[in-house]
Parts: structure tokens; C-alpha cells; sequence
């Protein structure tokens, strides 16, 4: 019999006691076995709880990670977006502020340099000649027709340096000792810098003090002064090259001077110097026009350049140019020849006003150029002395030939320069 059958039997109280006694054995067990399932159980469901509640804790310490990491990961993310942005605008700026000093320094050299400049001489300027600088002609006029015994040789180079600021080098030539020599000069918005060694109105004053200040002769300053100095030159010996400023009694014509030149085989006449006022004594109204001196250098060798300005204006600035045509080789042509010559160099100063500002010393140059042509157009072109090159015996012949105011030693050397040993 089935124990399920048994326990009907036991629940309808039909069943013997044997079968109650077995019934209830088995009660027991089961109740026996229910009662540790139960607690297994309850057991294994509260070991369940920590187990959940321990998988919950990791979760949110995993999810709290996940989490913080997520939050550095943005923070990283937005840090460096951040950074990109920066970087970018900083770039942007630094660009920006480069291409702002590249403008303002090309404004400012390229643009507001040449305005400022254009308030004040311009060496490197080519208004007076066709590709040449106007400094070229400028000191080409302004050493002739002021220094004695000196030739420009060219202008070496005009530097830019903005804002109406320049530096100049030139060479210039001594023929006295047929040396080179190179200077460099500096223009600060048309003030001139330094001294014009060389080139600049020169010192001939000493040389030709009788004729700035002809007072002194009256005072006696000059009495038998040539003949003194000339004594001087019999006391050397008569192959010293001498140089030597001779200042006549009476001024010679253009005609009278060509054909003292022309004749002239041993000595080199270096400058003819111009008479552009009378006597103070006898005219006053030129101010200190007669403090200056001017004249042209008779030699077609003398500062011969490949520059010209305009020809139609200034013919003969270079007097080389007198020989491309065939002309009659006699005085009346030599001496046309020096007029034309010394008129251009005088025009072509009375056309420079910003460059004698700069550098002729005296803006009142520009009133004595104008004043010396008008006065060679009411009296002509006279000569009223002349540098002289040569030994000192055929200076002291020379001399003796013509009548003087003064005679005034320059320079000496034991014998002319660079003479070439004679043929055997």
C-alpha cells in the first residue's frame, strides 16, 4: 500500500494502529525535513541578501568609477577643447599682431619714410639728368667751381638710411700729388653732418685773400709781397713741384687767359678764378657777395664724368665735351668755350636751392650765384687769378712775366709726382 493511500485512510480515521502509528512516523520526518529546509533556506536567502547587497556596492563603486572616470574623461576632453581654443586665438593673435608691425613697419618705411623725405634734399634723386643721381652733378658744380686743385673723381654710393637721412661716399682726386682719396659724408633731413673734406668751399681764401679783402692791399699787408715770395721760390731747389696762387694787378678777358694757357708748355694752370664783384671800396650793394669765390678749372682732364645734366641747359658742363666737335683750336674759341663752361656750372647751382642748403654751408650761396651771373652778363668774364702747378724755376719765370698782387705758396715737393725715368 502507498503511503499516499495509507494517509487517506489516516485523514477518513479508517486506518489501524499500526497504519496511524506509521502515518504519524512519517509526519514527523517530513516535518522534521521541513523544518531544515526552512532554515537553509533562510539562509541561503539572507547569504543571497549580502551577496546582492555586496554586487549592489561593487556596482556603485564601479559605477562611481565608471563615473569619476567619465568626469576626468570629460574634464579632460573640455581641457583640451579648451586649450585648442586658446591656442587658436592665440595664434590668431600673434598672427595678427605680426601682420600689424609688418604693415606699420611698411608703412612706415615704404610709405611715411619717402613723405617725410620728400621735405628735404634728395642725394639720390635723378631730376637734372636722365640715370644719374643729382648728387653726382651737384658736387661735380660745387667742387669746380669752389675748390681749387681738386677734382671730383665719382660718387662711390647715396645710402638711404629714411626719413630724409643718408650717407655719401664719394672719391675726389688731388692732382697737386696725383692721389685718390674717398670720403663719407651724412645727411640728417637736409643738415649736413660733418665737414666736405675736399670738396667743400674751400679755404682759397688764402690763397686769394687780396681779392676777398683788397682793404689790405691799400694797408700795405701785401706791399712787395710777391717779390718776397718769390725769393722764397729762388731758395729751392728748381725742380721742387710747387703749387702756387698768383692774383694779377689787372684781370685778364677770357681771350688774354686762352692765350696765356696756350702758351703756356711746363706749368698746368689747375683753376681760373672769376671776378663776380667790383671793389668793395667802390660798390657796397652786393652785401658779402665778394666773401665768396668762384671759378672753373681750365683742364678738359678735370672731374671728367660719363654724367650729364641737361645738355639744351647747362652746355659744356663738362668741359670735355668741347672736344666730341671739331672746333678752331685758337683763343677766341677756348675762351667762348670757358664761358659757356663756367655759365652752366653757375646756372646749374642757381637751379639747386635744397642741395646749397644742404650742403654749400651759406644759404646766401644761392643770392651769390644768381648775383655772379647777372654780373658777367653786365661786365663779362674776367679772370682775376690763378692756381699754378709747376717746378719752381719755371714758376719764378712765369711770375716775372706778369704783374701781381700777391703770390702765395700752397704747397711743395722735392720734385713733380710720378715722373716716368727717361729713356736711356
Amino acid at each position: 500500500m502507498s503511503f499516499k493511500h495509507l494517509l487517506e485512510k489516516y485523514k477518513k480515521g479508517k486506518a489501524t494502529k499500526d497504519e496511524i502509528k506509521l502515518v504519524e512516523q512519517e509526519l514527523e520526518k517530513f516535518e522534521a525535513i521541513e523544518d531544515y529546509y526552512t532554515e537553509n533556506f533562510l539562509s541561503l536567502a539572507n547569504s543571497k541578501d549580502e551577496e546582492d547587497k555586496f554586487d549592489e556596492k561593487d556596482n556603485k563603486k564601479i559605477n562611481s568609477y565608471e563615473e569619476n572616470n567619465t568626469i576626468k574623461e570629460t574634464k579632460n576632453t573640455l581641457s583640451m577643447n579648451i586649450n585648442k581654443l586658446v591656442n587658436q586665438r592665440l595664434r590668431k593673435v600673434v598672427f595678427t599682431a605680426v601682420i600689424i608691425v609688418v604693415i606699420l613697419y611698411t608703412s612706415i618705411f615704404f610709405v611715411l619714410s619717402p613723405l617725410v623725405g620728400m621735405f628735404f634734399y634728395n642725394p639720390s634723386e635723378t631730376s637734372m639728368g636722365e640715370d644719374s643721381p643729382d648728387i653726382k652733378f651737384d658736387f661735380k658744380a660745387l667742387s669746380e667751381l669752389n675748390v681749387p686743385g681738386v677734382n671730383m673723381a665719382g660718387i662711390n654710393y647715396v645710402e638711404s638710411e629714411g626719413f630724409g637721412n643718408y650717407s655719401i661716399s664719394y672719391s675726389k682726386h688731388d692732382p697737386f700729388i696725383d692721389e685718390m682719396d674717398s670720403q663719407t659724408i651724412k645727411l640728417k633731413q637736409g643738415d649736413f653732418i660733418g665737414t666736405l673734406e675736399g670738396i667743400g668751399p674751400s679755404s682759397h681764401s688764402f690763397g686769394f685773400e687780396v681779392v676777398k679783402n683788397p682793404s689790405l692791399y691799400e694797408q700795405g699787408v701785401y706791399e712787395n709781397q710777391p717779390e718776397k715770395m718769390m725769393e722764397h721760390l729762388e731758395s729751392l731747389s728748381p725742380v721742387s713741384y710747387v703749387s702756387v696762387y698768383l692774383t694779377f694787378e689787372e684781370d685778364m678777358d677770357l681771350k688774354e687767359f686762352a692765350k696765356m694757357k696756350l702758351e703756356l708748355e711746363d706749368l698746368d694752370i689747375q683753376w681760373a678764378g672769376v671776378r663776380t664783384h667790383d671793389d668793395h671800396n667802390k660798390d657796397k650793394s652786393h652785401g658779402n657777395n665778394r666773401n665768396y669765390l668762384t671759378g672753373f678749372n681750365p683742364n678738359i682732364t678735370g672731374s671728367i664724368s660719363d654724367a650729364r645734366p641737361n645738355p639744351d641747359k647747362y652746355p659744356l658742363f663738362q668741359l670735355v665735351d668741347a672736344t666730341k666737335e671739331p672746333r678752331d683750336s685758337g683763343p677766341e674759341s677756348w675762351a667762348e668755350i670757358y664761358e659757356t663752361h663756367y655759365r652752366s656750372l653757375l646756372k646749374y647751382m642757381t637751379d639747386r636751392e635744397d642741395f646749397i642748403k644742404a650742403l654749400d654751408y651759406d644759404p646766401g650761396k644761392v643770392e651769390y650765384y644768381e648775383h655772379a651771373l647777372n654780373y658777367i652778363d653786365k661786365n663779362g668774364v674776367n679772370v682775376f687769378g690763378v692756381l699754378v702747378y709747376g717746378e719752381a724755376q719755371e714758376l719764378l719765370e712765369f711770375a716775372e712775366e706778369h704783374d701781381l698782387l700777391s703770390l702765395q705758396l700752397e704747397q711743395a715737393l722735392p720734385s713733380r709726382p710720378n715722373l716716368q725715368k727717361p729713356i736711356e
